[in-house]
């Protein structure tokens, strides 16, 4: 997949994004993994060259990088630490 083209879900898999997430509208930053094609050899009806996507490629999206450059602030957790008495 070239770089700066749309991301379509059914065409290639985004591995660093959440599931879930609309990913429409979203261009491809990089291809990170090789998909795999397979030749469909053409009926006596028609003609036609057809190839059918057996593994998409993996991409990554240009949001998926913002997230990780930016990612939101976390809850700073705080632990308790309890303290022994020792009796003499």
């Amino acid at each position: 997949m070239a770089p700066g083209s749309q991301f379509q879900k059914f065409v290639m898999e985004e591995v660093y994004g959440e599931d879930g997430q609309d990913r429409g509208s979203d261009n491809v930053l990089a291809t990170i993994g090789l998909g795999l094609k397979k030749f469909v050899p053409p009926s006596p009806q028609d003609m036609a060259v057809h190839y059918e996507n057996v593994l998409p490629p993996k991409v990554v999206v240009e949001s998926s990088l913002r997230a990780a450059l930016d990612p939101s602030p976390r809850p700073v957790r705080t632990r308790v630490m309890k303290r022994k008495v020792v009796e003499k």
